[in-house]
């Protein structure tokens, strides 16, 4: 899929997602919350197949080419986009349930798997900002 697909489809799928949570806070729909969040279920669908193909095409070339050292020092890179993902869903599916079903559902419980989300986030970009401070060096 080409970038400007890509870039189409989340804007179409943000403005849906967008537009369904102004009608049910506004109370102007009884659609369920699971309903509610299935555009981002979409996307997340999207983004996970597009990061599991980037890694097993990495995977292949690696293989193909013997070069086996060099692509578990690369592991991280290519788990972290799936984990993150992985997280992002976890939360949105615990958000809905806790607001369609469980009220009593604990908001720590609820916000945990975004806080982690946010920890791997602020690493890599740790991590990035020192490999860039050690090459101007």
């Amino acid at each position: 899929m080409a970038v400007i697909h890509r870039a189409l489809l989340l804007w179409a799928l943000f403005t849906v997602f967008f537009i369904l949570i102004v009608l049910k806070i506004d109370e102007r729909s009884n659609l369920n919350w699971f309903v509610v969040f299935i555009p981002m279920f979409v996307f997340d669908f999207e983004a996970f197949t597009y990061f599991l193909v980037k890694s097993v095409q990495f995977w292949r070339r690696m293989r193909s080419t013997g070069e086996r050292f060099f692509a578990f020092r690369t592991l991280s890179k290519q788990a972290t986009p799936i984990s993150c993902v992985f997280l992002k869903l976890l939360f949105e599916i615990l958000l809905c349930l806790r607001l369609q079903y469980f009220a009593r559902l604990s908001l720590y419980a609820v916000i945990t798997p975004l806080f982690a989300l946010l920890f791997i986030l602020s690493a890599v970009c740790l991590r990035s900002l020192i490999r860039v401070q050690n090459s101007g060096n």
